[in-house]
């Protein structure tokens, strides 16, 4: 190789070194950002947000296709919960006798 040629050949070789350093440096700028805790927290509420309004929806179609069964549900945890609170207020009825 004569002279000039090695020169347009080292030329390149810079080049294309500086270019693959500024995709590398991009990357991990990109990377760092994406690792940052603020960054992770973001995603994290943003995926129980969007599983939530999944779950949501599911929930509402479950209950338009099965009106009554959801009201039975519905009438039974009531029940529990009214049982409880009876119970509860009796217990302490019981306690200021």
């Amino acid at each position: 190789m004569s002279e000039p040629d090695l020169s347009e050949a080292r030329e390149r070789a810079r080049a294309a070194a500086t270019a693959a350093y500024a995709d590398l440096h991009a990357v991990i700028t990109a990377l760092q950002e994406r690792l940052r805790p603020a960054s992770l927290a973001g995603d994290a509420v943003n995926g129980v947000r969007r599983v939530g309004a999944e779950m949501a929806n599911e929930a509402v179609e479950a209950v338009r296709s099965r009106p009554v069964a959801a009201s039975a549900v519905a009438a039974g945890v009531g029940a529990l919960i009214g049982m409880r609170l009876f119970r509860r207020r009796k217990s302490q009825g019981d306690k200021d006798s």
